[in-house]
């Protein structure tokens, strides 16, 4: 898995398989801006048939700690954003989804980062036979209530999943309301 070529004329300082480090052109301006270029990412809130919730928790060394997050992950060049999220899903939780929706496109952080975050619900509606969790990734059933809660206090702080939480309740209730 490879990053595509530049899409601007810019410098390219370092390069990973993961992202690429550049320094820009400033429109009208000698300056540069440095940012990252990453894949995109998908993530997907899926509810179960008892109107829980999955999430996963896993060590995430840029934070330097466990973070408690949505199934999700690259989007690469095999699959388009909502396969990703399906995959992942399945292969994070063990749960299958027939299909999601889409919730919207967003830019993680358009002062550096040029990748965007698709955000995706589901009724998840199977477990997947056999499968086994991915080392170093714990699969955790919430209620609505204790993914609040765990807002609230701070311990489910990724801002993107934060995000597709509040997106996937107002669908939700959007739904149920119909």
């Amino acid at each position: 898995m490879s990053l595509p070529p530049s899409r601007a004329r810019q410098d390219v300082l370092h390069e990973s398989p993961w992202a690429r480090w550049v320094a820009r052109p400033m429109p009208d301006s000698d300056e540069r801006y440095f940012c990252c270029e990453l894949f995109d990412y998908s993530t997907i809130v899926p509810f179960l048939p008892n109107g829980n919730t999955l999430v996963v928790e896993q060590y995430r060394p840029a934070v330097r700690s466990h973070s408690l997050e949505w199934p999700g992950g690259l989007v690469d060049s095999e699959l388009d954003p909502k396969q990703t999220a399906l995959a992942e899903l399945n292969e994070e939780t063990g749960w299958i989804a027939e299909s999601c929706q889409s919730l919207g496109s967003f830019h993680s952080d358009s002062g550096r980062l040029d990748n965007q975050c698709h955000i995706f619900v589901c009724q998840a509606l199977k477990r997947s036979q056999p499968w086994s969790p991915e080392s170093g990734l714990a699969v955790i059933e919430k209620s609505p209530a204790e993914i609040e809660a765990d807002i609230a206090n701070g311990s489910f702080r990724n801002a993107i999943h934060v995000l597709a939480w509040h997106l996937a309740k107002g669908h939700a209730q959007a739904n149920s309301a119909s």
